[in-house]
């Protein structure tokens, strides 16, 4: 949020939702799951931003939000879905191959 005050992560997020790309868990005001279709480039969507909210973390809440996820960014925008997550990140891991993703590579981010 330096430099701009968070304008600029403002009107990202406003952009996802305003272009369908933003999907969530909502139960009692209260927002459980969320991710959005960061990216789409020919047939491919790419998720990003996956959040649970944290006392919901390890009850297969984000193993089933996952899954319906996929279901619908295929329906609403792409036929292959991908993302990507941090090698450390073993929950996660573990939700996204129970959502069926498979791991097919892997990357270096490089900051300079």
């Amino acid at each position: 949020m330096l430099g701009d005050g968070g304008r600029s992560y403002r009107h990202r997020v406003g952009e996802l939702i305003r272009r369908r790309r933003t999907y969530a868990v909502i139960e009692e005001g209260e927002v459980l799951f969320k991710a959005d279709v960061g990216a789409l480039f020919g047939p491919v969507a790419q998720i990003h931003g996956v959040w649970v909210r944290p006392d919901r973390r390890g009850h297969g809440l984000g193993r089933t939000a996952m899954a319906e996820l996929v279901a619908q960014v295929r329906r609403d925008h792409a036929p292959q879905v991908s993302l990507y997550v941090n090698h450390f990140n073993e929950p996660a891991r573990r939700a996204y191959a129970a959502s069926g993703f498979r791991q097919v590579g892997e990357l270096s981010t490089s900051l300079f």
